[in-house]
């Protein structure tokens, strides 16, 4: 008899979400709290054979109320003014979450100086400071940051960027899950990321992998099948908008996701 794959139940921790009894074995989290998750993915097949997935670390961040201002590779930063004050946001992205450090300097009207004011770090992993400034004055402001948890200190102030307190920036916020892209059982690295042109996945494991690029919507943007037995495969990425992604790998030794940055 063929194996092959009849159901996957997704869980956070203990907790079940769901459970998924066709292809592509997917579960859509929505409403979801910011916070921490383990979720892993139990796999059943037609003989009754399980097999359970290493638990993926899944990070949920909402984003306070407002807009961003700008967007980078590796962070958006947001700005919302309330009763004579200013909060600056910092919003790490792809490989820069998980870094403990963001400091903002910040030039008020025409000085000449950018005093620099260390930021601080909530639960969800955005960073935040708050600065007395009355409407209508401007600022000019750059980052100093750390790329991901350990990782060098990077800043941007050969581009600073511009703001005029009381102004609403532009850009729509929204619910971002960052998931860690430690290799396991079913894919290996996924590469370049960021990416610009043709993404290569690494799979792991002699079966058939199903692989599914979401925006973070839960829109399906790309999906391929890699016949059993191939080592690697890869989409074309040209014409994807840029953005955050997630990568959902499957197959019959469980289900694992990588987030993915289009330049």
């Amino acid at each position: 008899m063929q194996r092959r794959l009849s159901s996957t139940k997704f869980s956070n921790g203990t907790t079940l979400l769901g459970t998924a009894t066709a292809s592509l074995y997917s579960y859509p989290w929505t409403g979801v709290a910011a916070g921490t998750y383990s979720i892993t993915a139990k796999a059943t097949d037609n003989s009754a054979a399980v097999t359970t997935s290493a638990a993926v670390s899944v990070t949920v961040s909402t984003a306070p109320a407002g807009a961003y201002c700008a967007t980078t590779t590796d962070f958006s930063y947001g700005a919302v003014s309330s009763g004579g004050n200013v909060t600056f946001t910092f919003h790490p992205l792809g490989a820069t979450a998980g870094g403990t450090l963001a400091i903002l300097y910040l030039r008020v009207g025409t000085t000449d100086t950018y005093p620099g004011y260390t930021m601080t770090r909530n639960a969800a992993g955005d960073f935040t400071y708050t600065q007395a400034l009355a409407s209508g004055t401007v600022t000019n402001l750059y980052f100093t940051y750390q790329y991901g948890a350990g990782g060098p200190e990077r800043n941007t102030s050969a581009t600073p960027f511009s703001y005029t307190a009381g102004a609403a920036c532009p850009q729509a916020r929204g619910v971002l899950a960052t998931v860690a892209t430690t290799t396991g059982l079913v894919a290996g690295a996924a590469y370049p990321n960021p990416v610009t042109n043709q993404l290569t996945v690494e799979l792991r494991g002699a079966s058939t992998h199903t692989l599914t690029l979401r925006d973070l919507r839960g829109a399906v943007v790309r999906e391929l099948t890699a016949e059993a037995g191939r080592t690697v495969t890869g989409f074309d990425m040209t014409k994807v908008t840029s953005g955050v992604y997630l990568l959902t790998i499957s197959s019959t030794d469980g289900t694992e996701v990588r987030k993915i940055m289009k330049e």
